[in-house]
């Protein structure tokens, strides 16, 4: 009944080998909720998540965690068909923000107390496949203090566990740790979507694509008075500037792909459905895969083209013309069976003729009526 609720096929579970999730849903959210795609574990072990605040970095972190876990536990996962997940050893996270007064545990206090209990839980390294990986999922990574300490620090981790062989996923805003992807294998950059003529995200996960905070552009959007936009704009860096703008070019070509690739979609779709309500269906095709279709080929005569009949393929049809021709004149077979001797051919006549069929020149004289009549219409030459 959960199941039917939930909309939930039953994933595949493998000792070993590529987390993916085909329209992952959050099992908690209701209403119109966006479906992911994630993956984890095949050409890469680590992703980093990176752009806008309100944009579902955090939720794809909590939504590939439950998933996980309800697979685990046997459950059916709000899913499209075809998703698999493999046995992870332990499933740690570090979601959200665990300050608190009594502990007197400031945001960054909190996340590294939270990290070094997952540090001490990990298996042992990883050394062959199928040994049990270990899923880590960390929230805002190396956030909460001074930013250039903070980036060293969350680097620093992920290197460590990409090493250990541990799945991990994390999320950011720092621009520094987007580089990871280009200088180790086995890292790769994700970002959640935004959309830049209505200014609010769309939740969509995408995989390969590092994201912009667009920090700027939510404040405005949220309010914030468009003077202290302005002021905030002269105070960012122009090599920033310059990365959001490729970052933004990037964006934009992708979109741009997409919709092409939806549009020959279509046009296919089009095609195969104007072609399959054709009389007859396609056009036969003969063995080297050109339309056989019932008309003869057209030969060029002179600076004209006229029909190619079927007695002027078939040399025999030539021939016999020529000996009822021969045969008129009074010639006499060659003792061969196939014609006349040269000595009982008529004599040539004033003018002749090219034959279409044959491209040469040959003797003008009445053409009898009958089979191999001849209807040549070349020009005569004196």
């Amino acid at each position: 009944l959960l199941a039917e609720q939930m909309r939930a096929p039953k994933p595949k579970i493998r000792a070993d080998g590529a987390l993916r999730f085909n329209q992952a849903r959050h099992p908690l959210l209701t209403g119109d909720v966006v479906p992911i795609d994630v993956r984890l574990g095949d050409e890469f072990t680590t992703l980093v998540i990176t752009g806008p605040n309100t944009g579902g970095k955090t939720v794809t972190l909590k939504t590939v965690g439950l998933l996980t876990l309800m697979a685990q536990a046997g459950l059916f996962i709000p899913t499209a068909e075809g998703s698999e997940t493999p046995v992870f050893s332990k499933v740690l996270a570090d979601i959200g923000d665990e300050q608190s007064i009594e502990q007197s545990l400031s945001t960054f206090s909190s996340h590294m107390t939270a990290i070094v209990s997952i540090l001490q839980r990990l298996p042992p390294p990883v050394l062959r496949p199928g040994s049990g990986h270990a899923l880590v999922l960390l929230d805002e990574v190396g956030a909460g203090t001074d930013p250039t300490e903070g980036v060293a620090l969350a680097r620093a981790l992920i290197e460590h566990l990409h090493a250990r062989g541990v799945r991990t996923a994390v999320t950011t805003h720092y621009n520094e740790l987007k580089a990871l992807a280009f200088s180790h294998p086995g890292i790769q950059n994700a970002s959640v979507e935004f959309d830049a003529e209505t200014l609010r995200p769309t939740f969509r996960l995408l995989i390969g694509v590092p994201g912009r905070s667009q920090a700027l552009t939510i404040a405005a959007r949220l309010g914030l008075d468009s003077a202290i936009i302005e002021r905030a704009k002269s105070f960012v860096g122009e090599e920033i500037m310059a990365i959001d703008r490729v970052l933004s070019d990037i964006e934009a070509d992708r979109r741009a792909y997409e919709y092409e690739l939806a549009q020959a979609a279509l046009h296919r779709t089009e095609a195969e459905g104007v072609r399959r309500s054709r009389p007859g269906g396609a056009a036969r095709r003969t063995g080297r895969g050109r339309a056989a279709w019932p008309g003869r080929v057209y030969r060029p005569v002179g600076h004209q083209r006229h029909r190619r009949w079927p007695s002027h393929s078939r040399r025999s049809g030539s021939r016999g013309w020529l000996h009822e021709s021969q045969g008129a004149a009074g010639g006499a077979p060659d003792g061969r069976g196939k014609g006349h001797s040269p000595a009982t051919v008529p004599a040539r006549a004033e003018g002749t003729r090219r034959c279409c069929s044959r491209s040469a020149r040959i003797n003008q004289h009445p053409r009898p009526a009958g089979r191999g009549s001849h209807s040549c219409v070349g020009q005569v030459s004196g």
